[in-house]
């Protein structure tokens, strides 16, 4: 039997929503008296892991279902489990059992600055994403015109 579902084809809006594209994992106990394992307790057993701290040590968890300023769309993977701990911040994908990224706090402004300065993230509350698009254009267009007026000039005087 196909499980093919066409509402869930993978398209540009649906990717970058989090939609998730493969089912989550399931999780049979070998014994009767094994603890309750869920995609959320299995990220926090591979958090642990891969840092080497206690369940104490990780502060934060929390679900990633949309790319964002933290995690962005070159990862290509949601959602994952979000987890900080003193100076870091580490996402899982509970399906595959990866490590997908971690981060130091100092990266993050980095990562903010490119979000919001470089890729013109300021604007899109303002003007949505496609009125940010057209004017990312007509600037380019506006700066390869200059440029194109510069050599003519430079042409013109020699």
């Amino acid at each position: 039997m196909s499980e093919f579902n066409p509402q869930q084809q993978a398209d540009r809006t649906s990717r970058f929503n989090g939609q998730q594209s493969e089912k989550g994992a399931q999780f049979i106990g070998l014994s009767a008296d094994a603890p309750p394992l869920d995609d959320q307790r299995y990220a926090q057993l591979l958090a642990q892991q891969f840092t080497g701290l206690s369940a104490t040590e990780l502060t934060k968890q929390s679900l990633v279902t949309h790319f964002g300023p933290d995690y962005d769309f070159r990862n290509k993977r949601l959602p994952v489990w979000q987890f900080d701990y003193a100076n870091s911040r580490v996402f899982i994908d509970a399906v595959s059992g990866q490590l997908i990224e971690q981060q130091s706090r100092a990266s993050q402004w980095e990562r903010y600055s490119f979000s919001f300065v470089h890729k013109w993230g300021l604007l899109q509350p303002l003007l949505g994403r496609e009125g940010r698009d057209m004017l990312v254009v007509g600037f380019m267009v506006l700066l390869l015109t200059m440029a194109v007026m510069g050599f003519a000039m430079r042409l013109k005087r020699r």
